[in-house]
């Protein structure tokens, strides 16, 4: 589809699957940047170019790209409802099965939500759960 990736790690390993990792290490069209983070996104009408920083070396540079898709850890950005008393002790949300907090009328989908399966098509469905209980409600 592309005819470059480049994988942006903030280490110089990986914790996935080795076989999985050698995989993608073989791919044509990767290039891995490590020890590296994302500090910035850069454009005006759409994504230009990334601006990096080496953790190893405090390096920054500028990398060219046309899109970004993130995927930074397995903890939920959830820091700015603690207060609610709506997530568990890992800062994940607590939702019934119409993905509503015990806040009516707040609603949480997606991977900062408690559930056992992350995935897009996962959090695609919570928010078609969410919608058709919002539009239940409201008629």
């Amino acid at each position: 589809m592309v005819n470059k990736v480049y994988l942006i790690h903030r280490r110089d390993d990986f914790r996935a699957e080795s076989q999985i990792v050698e995989k993608v290490k073989n791919l044509k069209n990767l290039d891995m940047i490590l020890d590296t983070n994302v500090l910035e996104f850069k454009g005006h009408d759409s994504l230009e170019s990334l601006v990096l920083k080496n953790v190893k070396t405090n390096q920054i540079s500028h990398l060219k790209v046309s899109g970004c898709f993130e995927f930074v850890g397995l903890l939920p950005a959830t820091d700015f409802i603690k207060d609610l008393g709506i997530t568990d002790n890992n800062g994940y949300i607590l939702v019934d099965e119409n993905q509503e907090t015990k806040i009516e009328g707040l609603y949480a989908v997606g991977d900062v939500v408690v559930k056992k399966v992350r995935q897009i098509v996962t959090a695609a469905s919570d928010g078609v759960v969410a919608a058709l209980d919002v539009i239940r409600k409201i008629r």
